[in-house]
């Protein structure tokens, strides 16, 4: 048990500095239209940081905790909903990217 207090509290100190936008990105990244486009994504943005993240896309839309963190983000044209991009953090850091 102390194992895990004591990850969760550092968990919790890199995360208390973090700032994130007034607003959204107005623009995510456009969907993946093959392997080749969703490598390129992943490798623009693998190992980035939380508030890498949030400079770049603003506050996600939804939150998963689990193994891994992953932040959800609604992708919109005009108001209708086309899909979602996520972003999977280990150790703070970005280890995948998903566009659909």
């Amino acid at each position: 048990m102390a194992r895990f207090e004591r990850a969760a509290q550092a968990g919790v100190a890199r995360a208390e500095g973090l700032r994130a936008p007034e607003r959204r990105a107005p623009e995510l990244p456009a969907p993946s239209e093959d392997d080749a486009d969703e490598e390129a994504l992943k490798s623009r943005f693998l190992f980035w940081s939380y508030q890498q993240i949030l400079d770049a896309f603003g506050r996600p839309d939804e939150m998963h905790l689990g193994q891994v963190v992953e932040w959800w983000y609604r992708r919109f044209t005009g108001s209708d909903f086309e899909g979602w991009f996520s972003v999977k953090f280990c150790a703070g850091f970005v280890v995948n990217i998903d566009s659909n």
